[in-house]
């Protein structure tokens, strides 16, 4: 999983470096000191928290620091990992093992399935990026109107695909979404198709519309498995923008 692309994996305590010290292997302790923390009951409900999550990173981390050895995840003991992590982590639970919301897209940090979007929980034309899974286990949610698809988790999952361009999208917004990254195994996902830009979208935003207007870029598939697997196939490009009326048009003075 990629350590850019997270978005608000920890959020429920707050701590976005957190999120980078646990895919890069540091220590959580530090990282979350450095964290801007919300209204909680007690200090001593952070600090549980954090220590929860560092245990169970180092539980995890013999997994996450050998990702190019072969072998099947049952193999490679990832199922008695988690089983051992979910006995111990009691407090930090939530944080760990969770699946993403609309508010809060990311999956927990070491398994659960990213969010996929729709017009119900992406509405008014907003583009909207699909939530990565796990780290060690879970699906990548979809985009939605031009939104990348999240990353699948790195011992089990499927990559999410990238969002179709709004329809009506507005000039520099009709791009489709790029497709996320598969882990170990399995394919990227697709692109999203780019969008055409039309003379009613543009002039909602006091935009000439002019014909000719490029369509946006289809998107990128994504990255296939790091031992096996295919990239994802790219979205399509977009058809050109409407004609608008010559009154639109500006003339030189």
């Amino acid at each position: 999983m990629s350590a850019t692309r997270q978005r608000s994996l920890a959020a429920a305590i707050g701590a976005s470096a957190l999120v980078s010290a646990a895919l890069s292997g540091g220590s959580a302790t530090a990282a979350s000191a450095q964290a801007t923390t919300p209204a909680r009951p007690s200090t001593a409900n952070l600090v549980g928290e954090t220590a929860c999550v560092d245990r169970a990173l180092a539980m995890a981390r013999p997994l996450r620091q050998a990702l190019a050895l072969p072998g099947p995840a049952r193999e490679r003991g990832v199922p008695e990992v988690i089983k051992r992590i979910r006995a111990k982590s009691g407090v930090c639970l939530h944080i760990l093992i969770a699946n993403g919301t609309a508010e809060n897209p990311d999956a927990g940090l070491l398994v659960g399935n990213g969010f996929t979007y729709d017009s119900t929980s992406c509405p008014g034309g907003q583009r909207c990026d699909g939530g990565d899974g796990g780290a060690l286990l879970g699906n990548g949610g979809n985009g939605f109107n031009g939104g990348n698809g999240g990353n699948a988790g790195w011992y089990g999952g499927r990559a999410g695909n990238g969002g179709d361009a709004a329809i009506n999208c507005i000039p520099g917004y009709c791009d489709g979404g790029d497709g996320g990254s598969a882990g170990r195994h399995g394919n990227g996902g697709n692109g999203g198709n780019g969008g055409s830009p039309s003379a009613s979208a543009m002039s909602t935003q006091g935009t000439p519309a002019l014909e000719g207007l490029d369509g946006g870029h289809g998107g990128s598939g994504g990255r296939g498995g790091l031992l096996s697997g295919n990239g994802g196939s790219g979205g399509m490009g977009g058809n050109g923008g409407d004609a608008g009326p010559v009154s639109a048009i500006a003339t030189p003075s």
